[in-house]
C-alpha cells in the first residue's frame, strides 16, 4: 500500500486535495486540508529566477514551493509510517484502518523503537535528568548500532535480543556492560507498556529468562577497609596542601565520614547547605522519587576538612563568591546541562588523582569516587556492627536491597567469627 498526495478533480469541474492510498490496484481516498492553494500546488519551480519575481514580486515563489513540497513529504510519511507499521504486525487491515489511525491515533507517543527512546531521552534531559539520558542515549546508540532501521516493538523480540545479547559480547563488553545495555531496553519496553501504550505484554520478550541469562558477574567489593582510611589519612598529611592527591585524599575522607556522599552531591554543596554543624541537602539520583532531605552533624574531622576549604577561597579573591564548597564547580556553570558536564569531567580527574592515592597506600581494591561509599557501608556494618536498615537509611537509599548489594562482601574476620562454637 502506497500514501500519495494529489489533487484531484472531480466529474463536476471541482478540485480538491486528497490523500490516495493504493493497495494492489485498488484506490481509496480522503480529503485533506493543506496550507497552500491549487494555483500554488501548479506552480512550476524549473522558470527562471527572474521571471518568477516579475509573476509573484510580493513572494519569494520558489521558498514557497520548497516548504508546500516538505509539508507534502511529511504528510505521505505519516500514512507510510502506519502502513509500514501494520504491515510489520503481519495481520491483515483495511484502508479505512490506516486513516483512522493517522486522524485519531491511540496514544501521542512515539510507536517506534528508537523513536521512543529519543522522546524518553529528551523527557530526561527536560527533567534535568542528563545522566541518565546519557545512558538510555549510549544504549539506544548500541542498539542502532546492531539493527540500523527503526522498528515496532513486536520486531524487538526474544529471538532478536538474544541476538543482540551475542552481538555485544562478541564486540567484547564486558557482562556488566551487557547486562546494563539489556536492562535499560527492558525498561524501554515497560515503558512503551506501562506509559506510552505502543506495545503489548503478551508480546514482553523478557518473559524468556535466556535474554538475561548468563550475565551475573558475581560480587566485587569497591570497599576499602579501615586501615587503609587510617592510610589515606597519613597520605594527606604528607602532600602539599591544595595539591591534586591532597584535595583527592580529603574528597575521599569527605565523603567516607559524610555518610557516603555521592561524588556529584559532594560536588553541588554550598556553604548555604551548611549550617549549625549540620549539611543538609537533597540527593540527586533520587529527588525525582522524593524530596527528602540528608543531613548529617559535622565531625571535628570535617570541620577542619570545611575550614581548610574556607581558607582556600579567602586566597583566590576571584571566586570569594563562589557559592560552592569544593573546588568542583564555580558560579559560571549556571545551566544544568553545562554543571552535569562539569561535574562529569571532574570526576574523571579526581578518579585518576584517586587511583595514585590507592597506589600510594598499596591498597588491593581501586579507589574510586564510589570507593568512600561503599567503605562507609561496609565498616558501619563490619567494623562498627551497625544495623543494615540503620545504614540503608543513613545512606539514603529507599530500597533496602540496595544496600544489601553494598554489603554482600563480608571480611574474613567477621566469617571466622561467626564460626566461633561449631
Amino acid at each position: 500500500m502506497i500514501a500519495k498526495v494529489i489533487l484531484l478533480k472531480k466529474t463536476s469541474g471541482h478540485k480538491s486535495f486528497m490523500i490516495r492510498l493504493t493497495d494492489t490496484g485498488k484506490k481509496h481516498y480522503r480529503s485533506i486540508d493543506t496550507p497552500f492553494t491549487v494555483d500554488e500546488w501548479n506552480y512550476n519551480p524549473k522558470k527562471r529566477k527572474n521571471e518568477l519575481k516579475a509573476l509573484m514580486p510580493k513572494m519569494d515563489g520558489y521558498d514557497t514551493y520548497k516548504e508546500n513540497k516538505q509539508w507534502v513529504a511529511i504528510t505521505e510519511k505519516k500514512y507510510q509510517d502506519v502502513i509500514d507499521n501494520l504491515v510489520r504486525l503481519k495481520k491483515p487491515f483495511t484502508a479505512e484502518k490506516v486513516f483512522s489511525l493517522v486522524n485519531k491515533p491511540k496514544t501521542d507517543y512515539p510507536n517506534t523503537v528508537y523513536s521512543l527512546f529519543k522522546y524518553r531521552i529528551a523527557a530526561y534531559k527536560e527533567a534535568d535528568k542528563y545522566g541518565t539520558a546519557e545512558s538510555y542515549h549510549g544504549t539506544m546508540k548500541k542498539l542502532m548500532a546492531f539493527h540500523k532501521r527503526d522498528m515496532i516493538f513486536i520486531e524487538l523480540d526474544d529471538k532478536r535480543l538474544l541476538k543482540f545479547k551475542k552481538w555485544m559480547l562478541d564486540e567484547g563488553l564486558s557482562l556488566t556492560t551487557v547486562s546494563i545495555h539489556l536492562r535499560q531496553t527492558r525498561s524501554m519496553w515497560n515503558y512503551a507498556i506501562r506509559e506510552a501504550k505502543v506495545a503489548s505484554r503478551e508480546d514482553y520478550p523478557f518473559e524468556n529468562p535466556k535474554v538475561m541469562a548468563e550475565l551475573k558477574t558475581g560480587y566485587k567489593s569497591r570497599a576499602i577497609s579501615k586501615v587503609d582510611v587510617e592510610a589515606i589519612r597519613k597520605l594527606k598529611t604528607k602532600k602539599e596542601a591544595y595539591s591534586n592527591l591532597w584535595h583527592a585524599c580529603n574528597y575521599f575522607l569527605f565523603g567516607y565520614l559524610g555518610r557516603g556522599i555521592n561524588f556529584q552531591d559532594m560536588a553541588r554543596l554550598k556553604w548555604s547547605d551548611i549550617e549549625q554543624g549540620r549539611v543538609t541537602y537533597i540527593r540527586r539520583k533520587t529527588r525525582s522519587k522524593i524530596q527528602e532531605e540528608t543531613s548529617f552533624t559535622l565531625s571535628p574531622e570535617l570541620v577542619v576538612i570545611i575550614s581548610e576549604y574556607r581558607e582556600l577561597w579567602k586566597t583566590l579573591p576571584n571566586y570569594m563568591n563562589n557559592p560552592y564548597v569544593f573546588p568542583l564547580l564555580n558560579p559560571s556553570y549556571q545551566k544544568e546541562m553545562s554543571i552535569h558536564h562539569r561535574i562529569k569531567k571532574m570526576r574523571k580527574i579526581v578518579n585518576s588523582h584517586l587511583k595514585k592515592v590507592g597506589e600510594a597506600i598499596e591498597s588491593e581494591i581501586p579507589i574510586t569516587t564510589y570507593t568512600w561509599r561503599h567503605s562507609f557501608a561496609a565498616i558501619a556494618k563490619n567494623d562498627l556492627n551497625v544495623d543494615v536498615a540503620m545504614i540503608s537509611e543513613l545512606l539514603g537509599h529507599h530500597d533496602l536491597e540496595t544496600t544489601k548489594h553494598y554489603l554482600k562482601q563480608f571480611d574474613h574476620d567477621s566469617r571466622d567469627k561467626a564460626l566461633i562454637g561449631l
